[in-house]
Parts: C-alpha cells; sequence; structure tokens
C-alpha cells in the first residue's frame, strides 16, 4: 500500500501542501438535475472524511473543495438536454494534502486508491443524498492529477 511507504520516511522531513484535482461523473442522472448546495456540501464532507480516515503520519488532509460553479456541465451535455432523459453530471473536486515533498506522485496514487477502495460507500453517500436521483446512476473517479 501507498501509506506503508509514505509511513516510511523520517520523522524530521521536509512537508509541503499540494492540490489534487478530480473530477466524480456521475452517469444517467435525470436531465437537468443539480445538488442543492447542502446536499454538495455533505458530499464534499463525505470524501474529506473518507480520506481523513485512511491518512495518518505524514500525511495530513487539509481540505476538500468544489472546483466547479453551480450548475456546471459540459457543452455536449447541454446540446443534448433536449433530447435526452439521462444526463451527466460533474463534480470537480480540488483535495488539499500535506505530506513530504518527495512523495507527491504517491499521494496522488494514495488518493485515488482510497477512492477507488470506497466507490460503493460513495455510491451508497449519494442514494441517501436523493434516491430518485441516483437509483440508476453510474459512478466514474477518473486519474487523479
Amino acid at each position: 500500500s501507498y501509506q506503508s511507504n509514505l509511513m516510511s520516511t523520517e520523522a524530521e522531513v521536509e512537508m509541503e501542501t499540494t492540490e489534487h484535482p478530480v473530477q466524480f461523473t456521475l452517469h444517467n442522472v435525470p436531465s437537468g438535475y443539480q445538488l442543492t448546495p447542502a446536499d454538495r456540501a455533505s458530499f464534499i464532507c463525505y470524501i474529506k472524511e473518507l480520506i481523513d480516515d485512511r491518512f495518518g503520519n505524514p500525511l495530513e488532509s487539509i481540505e476538500v473543495t468544489y472546483d466547479g460553479s453551480d450548475g456546471e456541465r459540459s457543452l455536449l451535455s447541454y446540446m443534448l438536454h433536449h433530447t435526452r432523459r439521462l444526463d451527466d453530471l460533474s463534480l470537480p473536486l480540488r483535495i488539499t494534502v500535506k505530506g513530504p515533498v518527495d512523495q507527491s506522485e504517491f499521494i496522488i496514487s494514495y488518493i485515488a486508491e482510497v477512492l477507488k477502495e470506497h466507490e460503493q460507500d460513495i455510491m451508497t453517500k449519494l442514494w441517501s443524498l436523493d434516491w430518485d436521483a441516483f437509483k440508476n446512476v453510474g459512478l466514474s473517479i477518473p486519474e487523479i492529477r
């Protein structure tokens, strides 16, 4: 696991704060659907809890924030709005992490590992926010940059 690699660093290591964009894409969401600000905040808090629960010394999750604008959709999605009942919904987030200077590639991989391992838990969270909108949703978590 990436955590064992990270934890093997020396106690007095130079630390840096890095930002990692990650975009969740929800497939088969009712066309025109938008998360309420409260539901989006709840989802963001849940993602932060997942990461915080798995991070340990020397990693520290600083924050998880929404990295988009309200109502943001792709141009293709907008053009197909009137011809489809189902659509894709993007949830771009920015995860800020404090970790050892030379470990940014491990940190990125570790975040991806945590999110992939908890994909079903993330779906359960979405269902708890709005069962009717998300009961048939598929979730994509692309590679983190």
